[in-house]
């Protein structure tokens, strides 16, 4: 269950900056074209943190200190989540689990996933994203949750 503590409170403070967003002058569209971007960033990392908390807690649960060890290790090298890479982590730990993590992850799912990475790392480059927008980021982030709250189920937390 800590897992769902701390992806709820990641959540929760993504809400919060997501929430003074919305607050900008339509106007200003610069500012919101920032916090898009920054809501972007947090997006990623939200879906690179609950495939750790995720998988680690299952091994926490299910195995012993050392190979928890390992699995911690592994699991923080884990970056740049898309979709496809989401599926073979899971994999690496049940075949059933990447099939089921695949099944969630229809098309709209996977290219909020997809995108959200993708312009995560274009940002982190100092590349234009171009139509990244508060609407936009927010519709991949409802995705993404859903696809959080898979991923988490699947591993029992």
């Amino acid at each position: 269950m800590i897992a769902r503590q701390e992806i709820h409170r990641i959540e929760t403070r993504l809400d919060s900056v997501l929430g003074r967003a919305k607050t900008v002058d339509a106007l200003d569209t610069e500012s919101r074209a920032d916090y898009a971007k920054y809501l972007c960033v947090l997006v990623s990392g939200l879906i690179e943190k609950a495939a750790y908390l995720s998988l680690l807690g299952y091994a926490q649960r299910k195995s012993a200190p050392k190979i928890q060890e390992y699995v911690k290790w592994h699991l923080a090298r884990f970056q740049n989540a898309k979709a496809a890479r989401l599926v073979e982590l899971f994999r690496h730990f049940d075949s059933g689990w990447a099939v089921a993590l695949d099944n969630c992850l229809v098309d709209e799912n996977r290219d909020a996933i997809d995108s959200v990475v993708a312009n995560k790392n274009r940002i982190a480059h100092g590349e234009d994203v171009g139509a990244l927008s508060l609407l936009r980021i927010e519709e991949y982030y409802r995705r993404v949750k859903n696809v959080i709250n898979h991923m988490m189920t699947i591993c029992g937390c």
